[in-house]
C-alpha cells in the first residue's frame, strides 16, 4: 500500500529527522480495507504500538472509512503500561495535529473523563487496564457509579477495535475478551455496527483462545496471524548479546547474589551499570528491597535502589518515569539495582546491563529477558531457581519445570536465539511451554444475566472478578487517603486517579480488621444513599473503593502498600486534602473531571439555565437526530431514539418532582432543568403534603409508564398491549381493563403504528436514559419506608421508584415530529406492569418485555442504544438556549424566552425569612 507507507513515513520519523519505513508486518496490518479479528505475534522493540495506532487511524480518520470502528479500546493487564500507551498515541496524534479530530480517553479508576460517553460518534482512543476495561465490557465497571455501567457497556461493546496488548500478562482476562467477541458474532446485531479484537504479544499462542464458543473463527485467526518475517530480523536489538545461566538457589541468598553480581559484571558503556531484579510477588519484592536497603547502608554503598510493583498509586508511579524507569535516566555514571515484580515484564523503557530473575513461566521469563540489553549490546542473565518448585507462588509446578528445561536448552536468551529455539520445538512442545487452562470461562447465559444491574434482594451482584483475573491476589479493591474533618466524609469527597492504590481484597480485610480494632474506620460509596458509609472488613467486595484517614497508614511512598501502622518515619500522605483546593483543581484538569463513583441523581438537570420540559426534549431530540445520523443507524432505529428523546422527560411533570425539586415562585409544573440553588435538598427532595415522601422518585419510570397509558388509552387492543393475550385472559377469566376513554392526538397515532417489539424497546430506551431502571421496576429501600398507614396521600399501594398506582401526570407540552408544541392528555399512572404475569390492563409484564427485547435484539444493541439516548440526552442538557431561539412563554403577564432568564426568576431559599416577590 504505497499510499499507506507514505503517509506513514510522514509522521513515524526519528528524532534525526530521518524518514522510518513501516515494517512488513505494519504495512500487511494496513492493507486489509476490512477490519477483522487478527492475531499480532510481533517482539519486543518490533512497534506494536505504532502499527496499530496508525492502522486504525488511517481507515478510520484519514480515510474516514465508517466500516472501521469508531474507537479503538487499548487493553493493557498493568496500569505501568496505561500511562506509557496514552503518552504515545497524544504524541502521534498531535504529529498528525488531529486533537480536534481524536480523542484519546484514559478508562482507569478515579477517572470520571465523561466526555467519551457523550461522544460516541467522535473517532476515539480509549486506554484502560484490563480490570477497568473488562469489567465495563461485562456491564460491572470497578470504580463506578452503578448507573453509568450501561453506557460504558454499550460504547465498549459496539463499533469498537479491541486491542488485546500484552496478551501472556492476562490469563482468564485473554480468555474472556474472546468470549465476548464470540458473543458478538453468534448475537443478534440489529444495528449494523462492527465490534473487533486484535490479540498481541510477543508471545501470543493461538491455542490460548481455543474454545467451543471461539472455534468458528479460531482457523481464520491463526491462518491470518502476523508474524515478523525472517528477512526483517536485523539491528540492534537482534544483534545482542544475553549469556543466561540457572542458579539454584533459595531466598536467604539472594541479597548476596544480587549485590556480587551487580558489582562484577561489566557495565554498558552508554547505559551503565544497572541491574534488574525480577521477583514472582509483591510480599518477595518487598523483603528483598528491604534486605537490599539494610546491606547498602550496612556497607556505606551509594548504589541507588529502587522497589517497583503494582502497589503503588498512580502518583507516585508518575514519578518513576522522570526518576529511573526510562531511557532518559540512563548515562553511563549510572549505578543503580531495581527491584521489581511482573509490572516491569512489558511495556517498560529500560534496559538492564544485568537482569536476575526467580524462575517464572516461560512466557513471562521472555518477556523480562526483553528488559536485558534492551537497546542492543550485551547483558548478564541469570535465573534463580528454588530446589522446591512448590514455593515459587503463584506459578504452578508444571510451567516451572516446563520453564526450567528450556532455559537449560538455551544457553542465550536473546531475541534472535529465541526465536530460533522456539522454531525448533513441536506442536506439543509449544503447547507445553506455553501452558494456559482458564479457571472460569465466561457463558452466554451468563453475560445475558450481567446485563441486567439491579442489585438482588440482598443487594449484592455477580462477582465478575473470576472472568477478569485469575490469582486470587490480584482480585483487587482500591484504597485511597484523603483528609477531613468532622465525623464522616462528604459525599463530595470523590477519588481521584492520582491518590488510588490497587490493594489485594484479602491484604485489605486482613489492615483494615486491624484498623477496626484500633477503632479507625473505613468507609465505601453507597450507591443507593449517595455518600460514604462505614464498611467492615468482611463486607468488602472486588473492585469497591475504600476512603481512609491518612492516619491509618498503611503505606509508604517508598515501598507502596504495606497494610503497617502510621509511621512518623516514613508517614502516610494524603496526596488530596479535602481543603487542597489548588492541588484539586491541578488534578481535575489532568483527569478532566471527578470520579464516577458519585451517582449524578438529578444531576443533569441541575444546570445554569432553566428549561421547560418542551425545550429540553425538543433539543434532546434535534441531537439524537443528528447522533443518529453521524452513526449511520437503520432508519427504524434513529426513529425510536427521537421518540423516545421527545418523551423521556415526560415523568417531570408529576407533583412529585414539579412541586417537590424547585423552590420557585410562583411554581411551575413544566420545568426540566434549573440551577443548582433552585433545588431542593434532603427530606424535602421530593416530597409534598399531596403525595407525601417519594424520595426514590424517578421520573423516567413515571414517563415509561404514561407512554405505556397513552397507547392503552389509543388502542387498548394493539399488539403491544392485550393484541395477543386477550383470548388467554378471558381463557382464565379476566376481565381486560379498557380505557374510560379513548385518547387520540399525534404521539398516540405513532405509539399505533409501532409494532410490539418497537413499542416495548421504546419504552425501555425512556426507562433506561439514567441507568437506573432497566430491566425491572423494583421497589427500593426509600419506597418500603413509605407511610401506607395513617395518612392519606395520592396513589395506592406501595410505591415503585416513587411512582405509585393512581397518580396522574397534569398536561404538558411535548414536541410532535416536527418539534412543535403538541399538548399532552392528563395521564394516570398504573405501575402494575412491574408485577409478574399477564396484566389484565396492560398484557405483558414489564420483565416479559425486557427479556424478550434481550432475546431478540442481544445485550449489545440494547446497551448501545441506551448509551445513545443517555448522550444525547446529556448534551442537551448542556446546551445553553439563546433568546429567541426557543418558544415564547407567558409567566404572569411577562413574556419570557427560553430558558427563563436567572435573574427574572425568584427563588426562594432555606435561609430566606423573606416570601418571594411576584415576577
Amino acid at each position: 500500500m504505497p499510499d499507506f507507507n507514505s503517509w506513514f513515513q510522514s509522521i513515524a520519523k526519528r528524532e534525526d529527522n530521518c524518514t522510518v519505513a513501516p515494517h512488513r508486518w505494519q504495512s500487511e496490518l494496513a492493507s486489509s480495507d476490512v477490519c477483522k479479528n487478527r492475531l499480532i505475534r510481533i517482539p519486543t522493540g518490533m512497534g506494536k504500538t505504532l502499527g496499530v495506532s496508525t492502522t486504525w487511524l488511517w481507515h478510520r480518520v484519514e480515510l474516514n472509512d465508517h466500516n472501521w470502528p469508531t474507537r479503538l479500546v487499548w487493553c493493557l493487564p498493568m496500569r505501568t503500561l496505561v500511562e506509557q500507551t496514552k503518552s504515545e498515541a497524544e504524541k502521534l496524534i498531535n504529529k498528525l495535529g488531529w486533537s480536534q479530530r481524536v480523542n484519546v480517553h484514559l478508562l482507569m479508576g478515579g477517572v470520571a473523563d465523561q466526555r467519551w460517553h457523550q461522544d460516541p460518534e467522535q473517532p476515539s482512543i480509549l486506554i484502560g487496564t484490563q480490570d477497568m476495561l473488562l469489567s465495563r465490557a461485562l456491564n460491572r465497571g470497578y470504580a463506578m457509579g452503578r448507573a453509568a455501567w450501561p453506557r460504558a457497556f454499550g460504547l465498549l461493546n459496539v463499533d469498537s477495535l479491541w486491542v488485546m496488548d500484552e496478551v501472556q500478562l492476562m490469563d482468564v482476562g485473554l480468555t474472556t475478551s474472546a468470549q465476548l467477541q464470540a458473543f458478538w458474532h453468534s448475537s443478534p446485531n440489529a444495528i449494523g455496527k462492527p465490534r473487533v479484537t486484535w490479540w498481541m504479544s510477543a508471545t501470543l499462542q493461538p491455542q490460548w483462545l481455543n474454545s467451543v464458543e471461539t472455534q468458528p473463527f479460531l482457523d481464520e485467526l491463526m491462518e491470518t496471524q502476523l508474524t515478523v518475517d525472517p528477512n526483517d530480523r536485523i539491528g540492534p536489538q537482534w544483534d545482542a548479546k544475553k549469556p543466561a545461566q540457572r542458579i539454584v538457589s533459595e531466598p536467604d541468598h539472594w541479597t548476596d547474589l544480587a549485590l556480587q553480581r551487580h558489582r562484577e559484571h561489566t557495565a554498558d558503556p552508554q547505559t551503565g551499570r544497572q541491574t534488574l531484579i525480577v521477583v514472582n510477588t509483591v510480599k518477595q519484592a518487598r523483603e528483598l528491597y528491604l534486605s537490599l536497603e539494610k546491606a547498602l547502608k550496612k556497607s556505606s554503598d551509594q548504589t541507588e535502589l529502587r522497589l517497583i510493583h503494582s502497589r503503588f498509586r498512580e502518583a507516585d508511579r508518575r514519578d518513576w518515569m522522570k526518576d529511573f524507569l526510562s531511557r532518559e535516566t540512563l548515562s553511563p555514571s549510572v549505578d543503580r539495582i531495581l527491584v521489581a515484580t511482573q509490572v516491569v515484564e512489558a511495556g517498560v523503557d529500560i534496559s538492564a546491563s544485568c537482569l536476575i530473575t526467580e524462575l517464572a513461566p516461560w512466557p513471562s521469563l521472555v518477556q523480562r529477558f526483553g528488559r536485558a540489553a534492551r537497546y542492543g549490546g550485551e547483558a548478564s542473565v541469570y535465573v534463580l531457581d528454588r530446589d522446591d518448585l512448590k514455593k515459587s507462588l503463584p506459578y504452578s509446578v508444571e510451567e516451572l519445570r516446563s520453564a526450567r528445561n528450556a532455559i537449560d536448552k538455551t544457553k542465550d536468551v536473546s531475541i534472535r536465539s529465541l526465536e530460533d529455539f522456539e522454531s525448533t520445538l513441536s506442536a506439543k512442545e509449544l503447547r507445553d511451554l506455553y501452558p494456559f487452562t482458564p479457571l472460569h470461562v465466561l457463558l452466554y447465559e451468563e453475560f445475558c444475566e450481567l446485563f441486567d444491574t439491579s442489585q438482588d434482594l440482598s443487594g449484592a451482584d455477580m462477582d465478575v472478578s473470576r472472568f477478569i483475573r485469575q490469582s486470587d491476589d490480584a482480585r483487587d479493591i482500591q484504597v485511597f487517603w484523603r483528609e477531613w474533618t468532622g465525623s464522616q466524609p462528604l459525599p463530595s469527597i470523590q477519588p481521584h486517579r492520582e491518590e488510588l492504590c490497587r490493594v489485594p481484597i484479602d491484604e485489605a480485610k486482613e489492615w483494615l480488621t486491624r484498623l477496626r480494632k484500633r477503632k479507625e474506620i473505613a468507609w465505601i460509596w453507597d450507591y443507593l444513599e449517595g455518600g460514604w458509609v462505614k464498611v467492615d472488613a468482611g463486607d468488602l467486595t472486588p473492585g469497591q473503593v475504600v476512603l481512609v484517614q491518612p492516619s491509618s497508614g498503611g503505606y509508604s511512598r517508598a515501598k507502596g502498600f504495606t497494610g503497617a501502622d502510621f509511621d512518623r518515619k516514613d508517614p502516610t500522605l494524603a496526596i488530596v486534602t479535602d481543603c487542597d483546593t489548588d492541588r484539586k483543581r491541578d488534578l481535575s484538569e489532568v483527569d478532566q473531571s471527578a470520579s464516577e463513583l458519585a451517582e449524578e441523581g438529578e444531576a443533569g438537570s441541575v444546570i445554569e439555565v432553566w428549561k421547560t420540559v418542551f425545550t429540553h426534549c425538543r433539543e434532546a431530540q434535534q441531537i439524537g437526530e443528528q447522533l443518529s445520523k453521524l452513526l449511520r443507524l437503520p432508519d427504524s432505529v434513529s426513529r425510536l431514539v427521537a421518540l423516545s428523546l421527545r418523551l423521556h422527560d415526560w415523568g417531570k411533570v408529576h407533583p412529585s418532582f414539579a412541586s417537590g425539586t424547585y423552590r420557585v415562585e410562583p411554581l411551575r409544573t413544566d420545568l426540566a432543568k434549573a440551577p443548582k440553588r433552585a433545588w431542593k435538598t434532603g427530606p424535602s427532595l421530593y416530597s409534598t403534603k399531596s403525595h407525601g415522601p417519594r424520595s426514590g422518585f424517578r421520573h423516567e419510570l413515571a414517563s415509561c409508564l404514561a407512554v405505556l397509558e397513552l397507547l392503552r388509552c389509543a388502542d387498548p387492543f394493539h399488539v403491544a398491549i392485550l393484541g395477543n393475550y386477550q383470548a388467554t385472559l378471558s381463557a382464565c377469566g379476566i376481565d381486560s381493563e379498557l380505557p374510560r376513554e379513548s385518547i387520540t392526538n399525534e404521539i398516540a397515532s405513532e405509539l399505533q403504528g409501532l409494532n410490539d417489539s418497537e413499542f416495548n424497546l421504546l419504552l425501555y430506551l425512556i426507562a433506561s436514559h439514567h441507568g437506573k431502571v432497566r430491566m425491572s421496576f423494583q421497589a427500593s429501600p426509600k419506597d418500603q419506608d413509605f407511610p401506607l398507614n395513617g395518612i392519606t396521600f395520592e396513589g395506592s399501594g406501595m410505591p415503585i421508584r416513587g411512582v405509585r398506582t393512581g397518580d396522574r401526570l397534569p398536561s404538558v407540552e411535548l414536541p410532535n415530529i416536527q418539534g412543535e408544541a403538541l399538548s399532552m392528555p392528563e395521564i394516570e399512572l398504573d405501575v402494575t406492569v412491574s408485577m409478574m404475569g399477564l396484566s389484565a390492563r396492560y398484557g405483558a409484564s414489564w420483565c416479559e418485555r425486557s427479556q424478550g427485547l434481550l432475546t431478540k435484539f442481544g445485550p449489545f444493541a440494547l446497551g448501545y442504544l441506551e448509551a445513545i439516548v443517555r448522550a444525547s440526552d446529556v448534551r442537551s442538557s448542556d446546551e445553553t438556549c439563546e433568546p429567541g431561539n426557543r418558544p415564547d412563554i407567558k409567566l404572569q403577564g411577562i413574556t419570557l424566552s427560553i430558558p427563563l432568564r436567572q435573574e427574572l426568576v425568584n427563588i426562594r431559599t432555606e435561609n430566606s425569612e423573606k416570601e418571594p416577590a411576584n415576577v
